[in-house]
């Protein structure tokens, strides 16, 4: 588990402008579980990035305490 916020992501500008979102470029290995916290672009909210193993995914997608809570992939552009 790591977090990034706080970091000036949505700050950065090389020449075309500040970006629209920021996201994670890896995959992690299987059975591997990962936990990424990013401040959203508004810095309003948390954005969390989180892997788990096919098995405790499907589990993690039906939580309904979770997804009280959670917009499962949010469009980028609103």
């Amino acid at each position: 588990m790591t977090s990034w916020c706080g970091k000036p992501f949505y700050e950065v500008d090389f020449g075309w402008g500040s970006p629209v979102w920021t996201g994670l470029a890896s995959k992690p290995e299987q059975d591997v579980v990962v936990v990424v916290l990013l401040d959203s672009k508004d810095g309003e909210g948390v954005e969390a990035w989180i892997s788990l193993p096919e098995q405790d995914m499907s589990v993690f997608l039906r939580d309904q305490d979770l997804l009280a809570y959670a917009v499962l992939n949010p469009p980028v552009l609103t």
